[in-house]
């Protein structure tokens, strides 16, 4: 896997529902995936008010 010149992971995976960081990763440049994480207490961020 390549790195940035700091070494510092620049991919993000972030959850749909509840905005969570699911997992960082390395890339070349800065990524966002959005996915769905499986924490118990998730909640859609619409919904959690």
């Amino acid at each position: 896997m390549l790195t940035n010149a700091n070494g510092t992971e620049m991919g993000t995976i972030i959850c749909q529902h509840c905005h969570r960081v699911v997992e960082t990763f390395e890339t070349e440049k800065v990524l966002t995936y959005f996915g769905v994480c499986k924490e118990d207490d998730c909640v859609p961020v619409e919904t959690a008010e």
